[in-house]
């Protein structure tokens, strides 16, 4: 009796002794991982000699946890203060661990949005989410033809240790206006004598995207 239950004699029996080790994500780095099994029963209620240790090393990966954080803008330029941007932030989980609690942070961005909220509950290994951030443009950032954010990620691991913070900066810059003049001549003779008036028209058009100021 036990375990593996009775075994009759001369029976071709086998048996398999399965260990499943599971890691929550080890962060003490080991090169493997030894298990070592022996069998030992009765027969017939006379104790039978245990079988000779066996042993099964595997080898397990070091603990290497890792992030990494992109911005793009999805608004090509801006013109005008008001004028609202936004971006794509890409959080990747580049190691080989769980990344968990994933902060992301954008201070100056008006509204930043993460799938299931934030923080975010865990990244798995070798994924990424991908959040999404507006800002309206300033004055400030009008003058100085070009806005410029940037995000913040960490996290940690499922025991705790952290990881980043990493960061990603993104910009986008003002549109710029377009000027075009075209002067036409409006005087109707074509060959107009000496102390005759000739007259034109200036056309300045503004082909964009952004206001023309101050055009002289």
């Amino acid at each position: 009796p036990g375990g593996l239950g009775r075994w009759r004699r001369k029976s071709p029996v086998t048996a398999f002794l399965a260990f499943l080790l599971t890691f929550a994500q080890l962060q003490t780095a080991f090169a493997a991982i030894t298990n070592t099994a022996t069998v030992s029963g009765t027969y017939n209620g006379v104790p039978l000699a245990p079988s000779a240790p066996s042993d099964n090393t595997v080898p397990v990966a070091s603990s290497a946890p890792a992030l990494t954080v992109t911005k793009t803008p999805t608004t090509p330029n801006f013109s005008i203060a008001g004028d609202i941007v936004t971006f794509d932030v890409v959080v990747a989980n580049t190691g080989n661990v769980t990344a968990t609690a994933v902060s992301v942070s954008d201070p100056t961005a008006d509204s930043l949005t993460c799938p299931g909220g934030l923080p975010i509950a865990s990244i798995a290994p070798n994924t990424s989410v991908t959040c999404t951030a507006s800002d309206a443009v300033s004055a400030g950032d009008v003058s100085a033809g070009v806005y410029s954010n940037t995000v913040t990620v960490s996290a940690q691991t499922p025991t705790g240790t952290p990881i980043g913070p990493e960061t990603a900066t993104a910009t986008v810059n003002r549109a710029q206006a377009n000027l075009v003049t075209v002067k036409t001549r409006t005087t109707s003779d074509p060959t107009p004598a000496v102390g005759e008036t000739v007259s034109f028209a200036i056309t300045v058009t503004n082909n964009g995207p952004s206001p023309a100021t101050n055009v002289s």
